[in-house]
């Protein structure tokens, strides 16, 4: 037990230490540059390379601890991960953004939306907030995200008043009570105790949700509140929360058909009653949406400008915009460089590579629905419908990796917290495996787009995008042609 003690005691020290390498980097960029704005304020020159050196250093330092804490025997006989997850989630708070600038477009609406202006249904409002200076990308959108997202930003905006850094800090503490509030739900859906610290020591929960505070965290609440009730088989509850999360991310509509599934073929009941009950709490999901939307609802514009603005952007950093460069390259008269020009706001619309890029879209919306309709029907042919609470959720966490990864082509770190409750309460481990790998890893691009331009490092990004997409097939052709839970 000594020795026990003793091997957790050093990696978890050596996780920590990576942590704080990246909350010095934060500052050290702070410093540097005297500007908390990230887009087009990159590093000095000088730093490119000392700096991404420590970024991966730091990254891969993480992630050897990480994999030694959940899956060798230092995790062994421990019952409880809560204070290692409370520290985690108060040391990442201390990390100021230095990989992506969205929580100055959330802040820069809150602000407005505190001053009387309609974000969801204008465009180009942004140049009047306070938060303009700090903003390059989507500066020309409206609040593209569900209204219940805008509540922090107003309630810090509201506490910070002009002052910048008082409204900063503001935000920074909420989003780290939407963390406590996490680790807590987390406590309650797990059931081996090292599946807490497998899910909280993920870079896409404190380095890219709680250090950059990302608005997934509050759908992600919502969405582990709903997956908790539908364990105990609240169905009405559960249905409520899924609504609300839906208000706060679309994304997060794999799980609509999870709860219902989960529900019908695991709860004990009559056909006919569950049918009743499955009605009335899809009546009440529905309705759950609707009154989170008309907190803000000003009209028709209050939904088409968004979503019409959403339907306009390219992927980012995705599978299909690695594609879409490769095609331009091959197939049109622009033969710039692959990983020259990711900036969507500086691309007119008449440049092929908007062009391929919708094509590649089209062409990962395919093998994405292929994908899905390949696992759905090696499912019915190997469990003949005859479903437990293990199956339904080994098909739908299979089927959210499909949906995120190859159909919705993102790329981004942060949105893996959306995917922590399927993972916590599957028995899968092959998949929590390649989870954690995953969470690492995803993350390795964004530090080079905050490295200065020309810069050689930046041709890695379509290396590491093609290198994931590669373990992600891998992972496609070990564990989803067979059913591990029969």
């Amino acid at each position: 037990m000594e020795i026990y003690n003793k091997t957790f005691k050093t990696h978890r020290i050596a996780l920590i230490a990576g942590v704080l390498l990246m909350i010095g980097l934060s500052w050290l960029r702070y410093g540097l540059i005297r500007n908390l704005k990230v887009d087009n304020t990159p590093f000095p020159v000088e730093w490119n390379y000392p700096v991404f050196i420590v970024f991966i250093s730091a990254l891969v330092l993480i992630a050897i601890n990480y994999w030694k804490l959940v899956w060798k025997d230092q995790a062994a006989g421990r019952k409880n991960f809560k204070k290692e997850a409370y520290w985690i989630v108060i040391l990442s708070s201390f990390i100021l953004p230095f990989l992506s600038n969205d929580v100055f477009v959330y802040l820069g609406h809150g602000y407005l939306s505190n001053h009387g202006v309609d974000v969801f249904s204008h465009t180009n409002i942004l140049k009047d907030s306070i938060w303009i200076s700090y903003i390059d990308a989507w500066p020309d959108g409206p609040f593209v995200y569900g209204p219940l997202n805008l509540l922090p930003a107003k309630i810090a905006n509201w506490i910070g008043g002009e002052n910048i850094w008082l409204t900063f800090a503001s935000y920074k503490v909420l989003m780290m009570l939407m963390g406590f509030g996490i680790v807590e739900l987390l406590h309650k859906i797990i059931k081996d105790p090292k599946d807490l610290l497998m899910a909280v020591l993920a870079p896409a929960f404190w380095l890219h949700n709680i250090g950059h505070m990302h608005n997934d965290m509050i759908a992600a609440v919502f969405v582990m509140v709903s997956v908790a009730l539908i364990l105990r088989n609240h169905m009405i509850a559960a249905a409520l929360f899924m609504g609300i999360a839906l208000a706060c991310k679309v994304s997060v509509i794999i799980y609509v058909p999870f709860i219902f599934c989960f529900f019908f073929f695991t709860y004990q009941m009559s056909v006919g009653k569950k049918i009743l009950v499955m009605c009335g709490a899809f009546i009440l999901l529905v309705a759950s949406i609707m009154g989170s939307y008309a907190i803000f609802y000003t009209g028709p514009d209050s939904l088409t400008v968004p979503f019409g603005y959403l339907a306009k952007q390219n992927a980012a950093k995705s599978f299909a915009e690695i594609l879409g460069e490769i095609l331009n390259v091959l197939f049109s008269d622009d033969k710039n460089s692959i990983g020259n020009e990711f900036d969507k706001a500086s691309i007119v619309k008449t440049d092929p590579k908007v062009y391929w890029w919708g094509v590649s879209q089209k062409i990962f919306n395919v093998i994405g629905l292929v994908m899905m309709v390949l696992l759905t029907i090696i499912f019915i042919a190997k469990t003949k419908l005859k479903l437990s609470k293990e199956l339904v959720i080994e098909y739908f966490i299979k089927l959210s990796f499909i949906f995120f990864f190859i159909y919705l082509h993102i790329f981004q770190a942060w949105y893996l917290v959306l995917l922590m409750p399927l993972i916590v309460i599957s028995e899968n481990q092959r998949i929590k495996k390649f989870f954690m790998v995953l969470c690492a890893y995803s993350g390795v691009h964004t530090i080079i787009y905050v490295i200065a331009r020309p810069s050689a490092l930046f041709y890695l990004v379509p290396v590491l995008v093609i290198i994931n997409c590669g373990l992600f097939l891998c992972h496609f052709r070990k564990n989803y042609l067979t059913v591990e839970a029969t």
